[in-house]
């Protein structure tokens, strides 16, 4: 022993002899150099550092076996290796390293005053006692076997890192402020017991609970693991998850806030990966707030999932949703946020998602989940998901109950229907949020956050009943009816993709009659046909005379045109089951290229001729769609994109006075699509089949005036592929119509020009079109008459070439909206 003095110096070597148990101690020295050897073979020596300046220089233990060595190279600094009891420290200020030889058979005890360390590579096979320091800090990345006991009232900081071993755990008994990062390895409890103390486990593991004791406390927890329960104990505690998931939040495991005013902040956190086996929101027990932020998910899960806000003295609590999250509370069982204690009110702010449609897998798509709120909601933006039925009135669809508290703010309500094949509403439609035992709704709480369809119908949101009880005032409705109802029938909100379907078979009906056109905008005029012969036959027939040889040697030709106009046209579409004109109107454009050739061509012995060949032609329409929807009148619905690719065959017979028969059959491929304003489209695809007979006979009234009286019937289906949208099925029945025409057209040549002048009284007959949307047919009754006035002419550019056209305008003479203003340019080649 060497006793403390300001003079004294020893720089000899000193040697004890002493038993195999006695101490060298070294109270105070200045510069010493000092060597302790116990006497006998495996000794036992404890080293006590007990200096207040901590200026020992060196300190070393050996014998015949070698025991931890502890050395102080810089002072204040204990550098250990090797194997032995474990130090003890009760200077101010000390650090002590031991590196990954030391083995502590011992206690490793620090305690005095000032600010100390253990920084610790290797293995204390009991455990560390740290105590009365004004501040402690164990930086352990080796193994402790046993139990870290904080004692005082000082501030401990134990971080167990990397292969850091703690095979019991902490335990604090003072009033010290403790804190404790950990991403290493405790087998054993964390109790940090009073004082404001901290806790960060990060992706490490705690094999048993945590305890955080009295305090205002703050635990982090990322991604590491917790065996059992968490308790935050009684004070204003914060605790922080980010990046859980099931696997850290394992069924039954408690999260207790404990008593005080507690933070939960569920960050990038979710307790359910999709197969309902994680930790139920009944588990999150003695919070006054939760945060739902940062892309996180709180999903209720087994039947008795309930979240309980605030303890027995706070009594309630608020959870908020921040728009990167949401709470799923699907699966039918009925889940609900109350108040700890039901007299008062909790409230549940929501900026993300509230998601009822989240189900359990294979278990199939539940229509019943309730979502009650036993206190406020406020909507800050957020959503609520729903499935629902869409039929008639009393529908089964989840819903949003606010019981006693009040529904304010704005939340959009997503609905999803649930093969529901749309009906009227009579009365006050399908509930979605229902507000009980006093609860209230504001006006405007909540919208529709997309369109809700089925069938033909529209269905719009509406808060409170059509009858006249009260108890609806604040509940909400989906209904496709005006509200209030006007007297029976009533009238039905139309979706706007209903509208473009309907008019579509009308729309090509008439583009098939553009591509068809009368024989003279096809081929221009009968002269045109002199001289000109076949590209497969040209010669005579079973009576062919002298004149036969000159119609063989006809060079053939070509002939072609392009067309295009402008359309309003209307019809009316009634739905059966309300009587209810839909009333669909299109406004757009037709064009077309058209292109043909005489296959053969056969002369007679009596001057007349038959000619058979083929067209091909290319259309397209396209325009706006208006309608009565939405329960208004002429409300623009959409566009409609049509086109027809068609192959003809036609023969035509001249007589030698200009008497002519034209008959014509085509068959077209339709492809085009109906898109609403909001952007729902379908397809229009089918086929057409078309016959025409025309017949014309040219008087001479003039020199060089002709007037031709004209005849026409044209024969037409229409048939479209079975279709659908998001909201539902598409059927077209095949539309067959007539449509005749009585004609005539005044006409004046001189040389090689011509002009005309027609008059056409066009007029389509009865004929019915239904398209079925789901089960409910819409049916079209189309049936009209136009007249269409026609201005144009002709010109013999060269003896092989011919150019001709005209522009017409027709109007309805019957009240039915059918207006075209159009025109067409052909010319005639031959080789």
């Amino acid at each position: 022993m060497i006793n403390p003095g300001n003079a004294h110096h020893v720089r000899d070597l000193l040697r004890s002899e002493r038993s195999a148990t006695d101490d060298c101690r070294i109270d105070r020295v200045g510069t010493p150099n000092c060597r302790c050897k116990a006497a006998v073979a495996r000794p036992l020596v404890n080293l006590l550092l007990h200096s207040s300046v901590a200026s020992i220089a060196l300190l070393a233990m050996a014998g015949t076996r070698a025991e931890a060595a502890c050395v102080e190279n810089t002072p204040g600094i204990i550098d250990c290796s090797g194997s032995g009891p474990g130090p003890t420290s009760t200077g101010s200020s000390v650090t002590i390293n031991a590196d990954s030889s030391a083995s502590f058979t011992s206690d490793v005890v620090v305690t005095g005053p000032g600010t100390s360390a253990l920084n610790n590579n290797g293995t204390l096979t009991n455990g560390l006692v740290a105590t009365d320091n004004d501040r402690f800090t164990l930086n352990n990345q080796g193994v402790i076997s046993g139990n870290i006991l904080l004692q005082g009232t000082g501030t401990n900081i134990i971080l167990n890192l990397g292969a850091g071993t703690v095979q019991n755990g902490v335990t604090s008994t003072g009033t010290s402020n403790d804190t404790v990062i950990n991403n290493g390895y405790f087998a054993g409890a964390i109790n940090l017991g009073a004082g404001d103390d901290i806790l960060a486990l990060i992706a490490g593991t705690v094999q048993t609970s945590v305890d955080m004791g009295d305090g205002n406390d703050t635990f982090t927890w990322l991604v590491g693991n917790v065996a059992a329960t968490v308790q935050m104990g009684n004070g204003d505690d914060v605790a922080n998850f980010g990046f859980l998931s099931q696997a850290n939040l394992t069924a039954g495991k408690i999260i207790d806030g404990g008593l005080g005013n507690d933070t939960l902040n569920w960050e990038r956190t979710t307790n359910d990966d999709g197969n309902q086996g994680g930790d139920a929101p009944s588990s999150l027990i003695n919070w006054e707030t939760i945060n739902i932020i940062n892309q996180s998910k709180l999903t209720f899960i087994y039947t008795t999932s309930v979240l309980t806000l605030g303890d027995a003295v706070t009594g309630t609590g608020t959870i908020s949703i921040d728009a990167t999250s949401r709470i799923e509370a699907g699966n039918s069982y009925g889940y609900a946020i109350v108040p700890y204690d039901t007299s008062l009110l909790v409230t549940v702010n929501n900026a993300g998602i509230i998601d009822l449609t989240n189900d359990v897998p294979g278990a199939g798509t539940s229509l019943h989940d309730t979502f009650r709120i036993l206190g406020n909601y406020v909507g800050q933006n957020g959503q609520l998901w729903l499935h629902t039925y869409l039929d008639t009135d009393n529908s089964p669809s989840d819903k949003l109950i606010i019981d006693t508290g009040q529904a304010s703010g704005s939340t959009s309500i997503l609905v999803t229907n649930v093969d529901g094949p749309g009906a009227l509403t009579n009365g006050d439609g399908i509930l979605v949020v229902d507000a009980i035992n006093g609860g209230t709704t504001t006006t405007g709480a909540f919208t529709l956050g997309g369109p809700v369809a089925a069938g033909p119908f529209e269905y719009f949101l509406y808060r409170g009943g059509v009858s006249q009880s009260t108890d609806t005032d604040n509940d909400w409705f989906l209904r496709n009816t005006i509200s209030p109802p006007p007297p029976p029938p009533p009238i039905p909100n139309i979706r706007p993709e209903v509208p473009g379907q309907v008019i579509a078979p009308l729309v090509a009906q008439r583009m098939g009659l553009m591509t068809m056109g009368t024989f003279h905008q096809r081929r221009g005029d009968q002269s045109f046909l002199t001289g000109v012969g076949a590209l497969v036959y040209s010669g005579p027939g079973a009576q062919g005379d002298a004149s036969e040889g000159d119609v063989e040697g006809s060079p053939p030709g070509v002939w072609g045109r392009v067309f295009g106009a402008r359309s309003d046209l209307a019809t009316n579409a009634t739905l059966s089951i309300a009587g209810y004109d839909v009333g669909p109107q299109f406004d757009g454009t037709y064009w077309g290229i058209q292109a043909g050739s005489d296959l053969a061509q056969i002369e007679h012995a009596n001057g007349h001729t038959e000619r058979f060949g083929l067209f091909y032609t290319h259309a397209n329409t396209d325009g706006d769609i208006s309608g009565n929807i939405f329960g208004r009148v002429d409300l623009a619905a959409g566009t409609l994109d049509l086109s027809e690719d068609s192959l003809a065959a036609y023969w035509t017979h001249l007589a030698p006075g200009g008497w002519y028969v034209d008959v014509v059959a085509k068959y077209g491929w339709l492809n085009g699509t109906s898109r609403s304003n909001r952007g729902i489209a379908s397809d229009v695809d089918g086929s057409s089949f078309a016959m025409s007979a025309e017949t014309g006979l040219p008087l001479a009234i003039a020199d060089g005036w002709t007037i031709e009286p004209q005849a026409q019937i044209i024969w037409q289906r229409i048939d479209f592929d079975d279709t659908g949208d998001r909201f539902s099925d598409i059927t077209s029945g095949a539309f067959d119509s007539f449509t005749g025409r009585l004609g005539a057209r005044v006409q004046y040549s001189s040389g090689p020009a011509y002009g005309h002048f027609g008059l056409n009284l066009w007029h389509g007959f009865s004929a019915d079109q239904t398209v079925t949307f789901n089960t409910f047919p819409l049916v079209t009754q189309t049936e009209g008459t136009w007249l269409e006035v026609n201005l144009g002419g002709a010109y013999e550019i060269s003896e092989n070439v011919s150019a001709f056209g005209d522009v017409s305008y027709s109007f309805d003479v019957d009240g039915a909206k059918n207006n075209m203003f159009g025109g067409q340019v052909g010319l005639r080649f031959r080789w």
